[in-house]
């Protein structure tokens, strides 16, 4: 199987939120959710979002990464930020071959049919965008 076919695959997985909570975390924080593929359970997966920015204190992105996958990072939004390229906030980053392994940044309104107007709107879109069930699924916000 090629890396854009495992790619592929693993992205199309129906993913389930390990214990149904994702968890925004405070400015200068991240916070990790592990998700499990819904079938057999048996590939796990990192998402991860960071609001850690050094020099840009408003950064907000998300990253999804799968230990079975060569690269492990898959993909990458930066809601916030500077731009790459040209292509400014927010972008994502796409870990395949068909991308250039994440050295292309697209803009989110490219891949969207929905209007994102807060980070809250790109989370979901992410987590859709990466086949994760959201039925039953509490979203919190750390604010200190």
């Amino acid at each position: 199987m090629s890396n854009q076919q495992l790619f592929t695959q693993l992205k199309q997985l129906a993913k389930l939120v390990e214990g149904n909570s994702v968890t925004v975390p405070a400015f200068s924080k991240e916070s990790r959710t592990l998700l499990k593929d819904k079938a057999t359970r048996n590939s796990k997966f990192d998402l991860i979002i960071n609001k850690k920015g050094h020099r840009n204190k408003d950064i907000f992105s998300l990253v999804i990464m799968s230990s079975n996958y060569p690269d492990k990072i898959m993909m990458r939004l930066d809601y916030s930020g500077s731009s790459h390229k040209g292509v400014e906030t927010p972008h994502v980053h796409i870990f395949d071959e068909q991308h250039d392994f994440g050295s292309k940044a697209i803009s989110l309104q490219n891949l969207s049919s929905i209007m994102i107007n807060q980070y809250m709107d790109a989370l979901t879109w992410f987590l859709k965008e990466n086949s994760v069930d959201m039925s039953g699924v509490q979203i919190q916000e750390t604010i200190v």
